[in-house]
């Protein structure tokens, strides 16, 4: 069975509970806001799955990748996607060519909690919550077993997460290579705590007397290498900080506060990364 003796030596991938056959395990949130696995041991048959898919414990090695990246710069030519999004838009530009293949696109949305989850969904109306990125940790659950079904049944499937998601996914796949999923990551920073942003948006909530509608990581009211983070509000009222002035970002960015203990230990950074595609921003 899976047992966490260090936070260190656990990504939050949520893996190991899409696979436990007697669904025994579950994840318990900590002090800091971040899920840890938790076995029932009255449940557990002891089938070790959910150590085979651990991809820290297992890493994804039978897939293989270009030892040297193969490195693009891009951009989307759609201004209004473009200037929604983060590294170019080039993520929406993929996924629209997937849509239009009636694939299946995954990605990380907000929920009403303020909470992020991933997703996978043939609807293209939902890229627009997929879009632009979410500097806090997504919860994975359910998302790889859906995923290996549809790629089992001839789907297509387009999935974006984190690094150390796309290992996961491989990992709960078999490792096993399919012809129908495309997979895309990220040069990512770290993952944050939920539990700390949920706090900082009830700050923002009670500060301008209304429920947050709308958040935008990275927006750009003062240009792409100045972003800010923009709240927008029920009641027509905007918040909107540069990222040397917003909370989060100074405990993000500065102080490198927020982020889950495995993040500073990182095992999925480098090359080659495991993902078919990894975005980034190209700044000149």
């Amino acid at each position: 069975m899976i047992d966490i003796k260090r936070k260190e030596d656990c990504c939050g991938c949520n893996a190991c509970g899409d696979v436990c056959p007697k669904g025994c395990i579950t994840f318990k949130i900590d002090n800091e806001g971040f899920w840890y696995p938790e076995v029932d041991m009255d449940t557990c048959i002891d089938c070790h799955l959910c150590e085979k898919v651990c991809p820290i414990l297992q890493p994804a090695d039978k897939v293989e990748r270009y030892d040297e990246p193969r490195v693009f710069a891009a951009y989307s030519k759609d201004d209004s996607i473009r200037t929604d999004s983060t590294s170019g838009g080039i993520h929406s530009m993929l996924a629209n060519a997937m849509y239009a293949k009636n694939a299946y696109v995954g990605g990380a949305v907000y929920n009403e909690d303020h909470t992020v989850s991933q997703i996978v969904d043939a609807n293209p109306q939902r890229l627009e919550e997929i879009r632009s990125s979410k500097y806090l940790q997504s919860n994975a659950e359910g998302v790889y077993k859906e995923i290996k079904k549809l790629l089992r049944v001839g789907k297509e499937v387009f999935f974006c997460g984190c690094p150390c998601q796309v290992q996961a996914l491989y990992k709960v796949l078999g490792n096993k290579e399919y012809d129908n999923l495309t997979t895309c990551d990220f040069i990512c920073r770290g993952v944050n705590s939920p539990k700390v942003f949920i706090k900082y948006m009830d700050m923002l909530e009670r500060q301008f007397g209304a429920k947050a509608t709308k958040i935008k990581f990275k927006a750009k009211e003062w240009g792409w290498h100045n972003f800010s983070m923009r709240v927008n509000f029920a009641n027509g009222q905007e918040y909107c900080k540069d990222r040397y002035h917003d909370l989060f970002f100074i405990g993000y960015l500065q102080a490198n506060l927020l982020t889950r203990p495995s993040c500073y230990e990182c095992h999925f950074k480098g090359f080659p990364q495991k993902a078919d595609i990894t975005l980034a921003d190209f700044l000149i």
